[in-house]
């Protein structure tokens, strides 16, 4: 379903870019095998399981930010751990799942846009091997909290000087209601909605963090373009 929620005068769009974790496939597929890996340190290491703890902590009480401390924490085990798991978090190999129809929308929008990734999440390259999506992006942009991220527009003027457009001629394409959009459309680019993962129903925090179209359906998204071209 396609949900229309702002008009804007359109112009002749060239580049479709994206967010990855929760839009181009279920973030919680990576978070657990991390987790899987993480737990097993501590397994070796102190004789605890914390599998369940991890996941409870993340995906239940939305810790998202010092998950490892925390559960180490609540058990009475040391901190110092954390690097390790961390490292052992994001060095996990093996296959990740796009949504359903994220391959064959990649394919149709790459006939026509350049299409392009910009992510907070770490480990982006990497995830889109692991996807098999790898080939359909001309351009990767990876944010460094310490640097810039989304929150900011640097990463969104990086994608603007390297396809020589300027904003109006761009889409982005996010999940997150909180982040993902409020830079775009400060900028002036094209902005849409999946609501896709953790934060499907969550509202937009003000006006500025509304999307211009939402989607159900990342399926729709060659359609939505097509429109917002009008």
């Amino acid at each position: 379903m396609i949900v229309p929620i702002l008009n804007s005068m359109c112009s002749d769009i060239r580049v479709v870019s994206f967010d990855l974790d929760d839009t181009l496939y279920e973030h919680r597929q990576y978070v657990t095998a991390g987790f899987e890996a993480a737990a097993e340190v501590v397994q070796e290491r102190t004789g605890e399981d914390v599998y369940d703890d991890l996941v409870t902590a993340y995906f239940e009480d939305g810790e998202y930010e010092r998950t490892f401390d925390i559960v180490l924490e609540s058990r009475g085990l040391s901190t110092e751990l954390v690097p390790d798991l961390v490292t052992k978090y994001h060095d996990v190999i093996g296959n990740l799942s796009p949504y359903p129809g994220v391959s064959s929308t990649l394919n149709q929008l790459g006939g026509q846009y350049e299409i392009a990734l910009v992510t907070d999440g770490k480990n982006g390259k990497n995830k889109l091997e692991r996807l098999g999506l790898s080939d359909h992006f001309h351009f990767v942009y990876e944010t460094d909290p310490r640097d810039f991220s989304k929150h900011a527009p640097k990463p969104f003027r990086r994608l603007f000087d390297h396809f020589g457009v300027e904003p109006n001629q761009t889409v982005y394409v996010g999940n997150d209601p909180r982040i993902d959009f409020r830079q775009p459309n400060r900028l002036g680019m094209y902005t849409v909605r999946v609501e896709k993962g953790l934060l499907a129903s969550m509202e937009p925090p003000d006006e500025e963090c509304r999307p211009d179209v939402a989607v159900t359906d990342i399926d729709a998204l060659p359609t939505v373009v097509h429109e917002l071209i009008g």
